[in-house]
């Protein structure tokens, strides 16, 4: 079963667990967020930005371009997925557009 939750923020899915079972039995759900809901949504969006922004603060261009070239971080290990994405936002804030 796939819940999807409407809000000011798109579109959000959830798994079916915890909730009453006729619900679950009867196929999709479409549930419309409350404004506070929308807000703690936006929240984690922002926290979670943050960490990714907040990541490769310190590198400089040079650096970011020799890291997303290698796909390895300062320290020679490959980036993870998380790592990857961190670096993306930092070679936008410095160049203004994504690597190629």
């Amino acid at each position: 079963m796939l819940i999807l939750i409407v809000g000011i923020a798109g579109l959000t899915q959830i798994t079916a667990q915890g909730l009453p079972r006729d619900w679950r039995e009867t196929g999709n759900v479409v549930v419309k967020m409350s404004l506070a809901a929308e807000w703690a949504t936006l929240d984690l969006h922002f926290k979670e930005h943050f960490k990714l922004v907040n990541r490769f603060r310190g590198a400089g261009g040079d650096a970011v371009i020799r890291m997303w070239r290698s796909q390895t971080k300062e320290d020679g290990e490959r980036l993870s997925k998380t790592e990857r994405d961190a670096l993306i936002e930092r070679h936008c804030e410095i160049f203004g557009t994504w690597p190629d």
